[in-house]
């Protein structure tokens, strides 16, 4: 009955936590975190109360995962730190930060030391080495290079009604706050967008280029400038 289901998988909680325990995984609150006995853990991960791990997660030494976090499904690499933040079915390389009230969805490939900040949503989407998505924003079906810089309330807006498109945004380049990227479009190495800017599908930006306005225009272009 539901009583012995509850009995169970106290059980079976209290097995896996002394398991991991032995294992040099240290988790705060064992009565308030929640591990499924399939993930696997190195050693020196540190876990805080209210967090849930489930599935076949793998988690790199020196992670820190919580307070209240849920990890499903997922790769999380070496000394990652993922705080007050939902993942599932995600690649998280190593170094990289995620949250507070970050949301990752299946298919999300996070690259080394990226910064993932609070209210950021990624779904289906690789962001590369050293990128920063701080605040508020949205990118779906997307492809951002390395060190890249997005603004935040940035969305890439990639569903037109009966289709999803994709966005590049190459390596180097700068998004303004509030900009609207509307897909398929492609942000080229080192361009940059004005706070507010409405870019267009199929209006690439081309690399170096300054970008303002509704729909946005190009005012400079950097690479000119510099020859």
């Amino acid at each position: 009955n539901r009583k012995q289901l509850v009995q169970l998988s106290r059980i079976l909680h209290d097995r896996t936590i002394d398991r991991l325990l032995d294992e040099g995984v240290t988790i705060i609150d064992p009565d308030s975190t929640f591990i499924s006995d399939t993930v696997k853990f190195e050693r020196d991960v540190l876990v805080y109360p209210f967090t849930y791990i489930e599935g076949y997660t793998t988690i790199g030494a020196g992670t820190v995962i919580g307070p209240q976090s849920y990890v499903t499904d997922s790769e999380i690499g070496r000394n990652v730190v993922i705080v007050m933040s939902y993942l599932s079915s995600c690649i998280v390389r190593d170094h990289s930060r995620i949250g507070p009230y970050s949301h990752l969805r299946p298919e999300a490939i996070i690259g080394e030391n990226v910064h993932i900040g609070n209210f950021v949503e990624i779904k289906k989407s690789v962001i590369d080495e050293g990128t920063k998505i701080n605040h508020l924003s949205y990118v779906g079906d997307a492809k951002v290079g390395r060190k890249v810089n997005i603004g935040a309330g940035t969305i890439t807006a990639n569903y037109d009604g009966a289709r999803k498109n994709r966005t590049v945004i190459e390596s180097g380049a700068s998004i303004g706050s509030g900009t609207v990227l509307i897909a398929p479009v492609t942000i080229g190495k080192k361009a940059v967008t004005g706070a507010g800017a409405i870019v267009p599908k199929h209006h690439d930006i081309p690399p170096h280029a300054v970008f303002v306005g509704m729909p946005a225009r190009e005012i400079k272009s950097e690479k000119k400038n510099n020859q």
